[in-house]
């Protein structure tokens, strides 16, 4: 089970943070580095290298595909954890948002509770996004962490 305080203390450490593509942290995030090292500071590894992707090597090859480096990301969210129906969310599960209004048709958020996520936002950086503020197409979550 995730700690509470530890789920806490790490949402305060993420919110507010620029979006740059290639950051790393502390101080700006790109969408795949954010979820990446969210998850590692829970004590969650996401599997890398991943279909020859890296943080360091994904902005590049983002830049030069974006479709094939987005797919690549997709398939790398949906094999990490277990499959959770979203009547059954958690703080800390991921949830794979698709999206109208996302930038590449998705996005990859952390479950906050109370209808809320922790999302990168190119334009605002890392943001509380309240469910019902977002078309959503569909939601596909994913538990990282044990319960």
């Amino acid at each position: 089970m995730i700690d509470k305080v530890l789920f806490a203390d790490t949402v305060g450490n993420f919110l507010g943070k620029k979006y740059r593509l290639g950051a790393q942290g502390p101080d700006a995030y790109d969408c795949f580095s954010f979820k990446y090292c969210f998850y590692r500071e829970l004590g969650f590894e996401i599997p890398l290298p991943f279909e020859g992707y890296t943080l360091d090597n994904y902005p590049d090859r983002y830049k030069q595909e974006p479709a094939a480096a987005t797919d690549a990301m997709l398939r790398l969210l949906r094999s990490c954890g277990t499959p959770v129906e979203r009547n059954y969310m958690l703080p800390g599960d991921l949830a794979i948002c698709h999206a109208s209004d996302a930038t590449d048709g998705f996005m990859g958020a952390i479950y906050m509770g109370r209808g809320n996520f922790l999302a990168m936002h190119t334009s605002h950086g890392s943001i509380v996004l309240p469910m019902k503020d977002v078309r959503f197409t569909d939601i596909e979550v994913r538990r990282l962490c044990p319960t």
